[in-house]
């Protein structure tokens, strides 16, 4: 592999790694329907997709069911636990809710691939020497 292979690879890896997924902080509703902290932070509603982290320590992923003024309910998701989850509000230490759906997501893994290959024909015709001498 030469050396315009390689650096073509690194920057790809990196693109993949860099902005495909990513959590903000967020806040819970409060009792009146606004932000908790700060109008400017996100406000997490159900169908948010989530990152719960516990006062203990402990980290809970999913879709945020409902909100009631003591619990937070995650239904169950593909990738993680199957049952739902019911989170005390008092136990919790913060919440983070997902730069993007996994539907952007999805679109922007598509659309990175598809670039890495248009990228990796162009750098490989200019490498190589693929013409035809047919008799």
């Amino acid at each position: 592999m030469n050396t315009l292979h390689r650096i073509f690879w690194l920057l790809t890896l990196c693109a993949f790694v860099s902005g495909c997924s990513g959590y903000r902080l967020a806040a819970l509703p409060g009792g009146d329907g606004t932000a908790a902290p700060a109008d400017s932070v996100a406000v997490v509603g159900p169908g948010s997709l989530v990152r719960v982290t516990m006062n203990t320590g402990e980290a809970h992923k999913g879709k945020v069911s409902r909100i009631t003024g003591e619990e937070l309910v995650l239904a169950p998701d593909e990738v993680g636990p199957r049952e739902t989850r019911v989170l005390a509000l008092r136990d919790v230490e913060s919440v983070e809710i997902s730069k993007g759906t996994a539907l952007t997501k999805g679109f922007v893994v598509v659309v990175a691939v598809a670039a890495a290959w248009v990228v990796w024909a162009i750098i490989d015709c200019a490498t190589h020497d693929y013409s035809y001498s047919g008799s």
